[in-house]
């Protein structure tokens, strides 16, 4: 997986082919220096069958020690904003975990600025989270993007529903102050139909206010698009849209 993400010109955070150097990814964007950290709190089958430490060289596993030097690493090489994102929580649970709430803790503490989570295949809860004179923004859950996950596969609707999180991050050139100024959240709804003549499945990623009237998508799905809306959007916190 790595190398076919590498051959096509992307850049993989977390899961390596060989043991790296460090598990802190630096990317400057407009003068913005920006440190992509990455963790799992789970591991499939494959991985029980290796030992910890080629484990260990492969991936990085959600473990406090590794987390605290990743994060004051990411400080030492002056990162302006730190990103991490998180395959973390309990598959199909909308509630939050004591894990994710532990964890989103101790990295706010530490300094992470940016909380992107996955894993549990359906939209947990987002917010500014603050931490003593800490704050970051975190989204437990994002969700699907693309996926066969849905009712009719797994009885469960809310499998369908995704959200895209844009970030305003801006840098005051003055006092080198970096601040998230704005957060956008674009709900997402996962399209898959049977177009007129085709044998296979058609897969859509559908930002779902967009296409609510579009004539292109069949009015039996409009329902099911206005629910997974509803229930993203309650899960959006207001604070998020614009911080004061």
């Amino acid at each position: 997986t790595v190398e076919v993400i590498r051959d096509k010109g992307l850049t993989s955070v977390g899961t390596y082919d060989e043991k790296p150097d460090s598990r802190v990814h630096i990317e400057e964007v407009e003068g913005i220096k920006i440190a992509i950290l990455s963790y799992t709190e789970m591991i499939n089958d494959l991985g029980l069958q290796t030992t910890n430490d080629n484990l260990d060289d492969m991936i990085n596993k959600m473990e406090k020690n590794t987390i605290k030097k990743d994060i004051a690493e990411a400080k030492d090489l002056q990162a302006d904003v730190i990103i991490s994102f998180v395959y973390w929580g309990e598959e199909y649970i909308e509630d939050l975990s004591p894990s994710q709430v532990e964890f989103a803790d101790l990295m706010t503490e530490e300094g992470v600025d940016i909380i992107l989570g996955s894993h549990p295949h359906v939209i947990q809860q987002s917010g500014f989270l603050q931490i003593d004179d800490q704050q970051s923004y975190v989204i437990y859950s994002m969700g699907n993007f693309v996926s066969n996950q849905r009712d009719e596969t797994i009885d469960n609707p809310l499998a369908e529903d995704g959200v895209i999180v844009n970030l305003d991050i801006q840098k005051n050139t003055a006092t080198n102050e970096t601040t998230i100024e704005k957060v956008e959240h674009i709900p997402t709804w996962v399209y898959r139909n049977k177009e007129d003549g085709e044998s296979t499945y058609t897969y859509r990623i559908l930002p779902i206010e967009q296409f609510l009237d579009s004539s292109e998508i069949p009015n039996i799905f409009k329902e099911r698009m206005e629910n997974s809306l509803e229930a993203t959007s309650s899960k959006m916190s207001e604070d998020v849209l614009e911080k004061e």
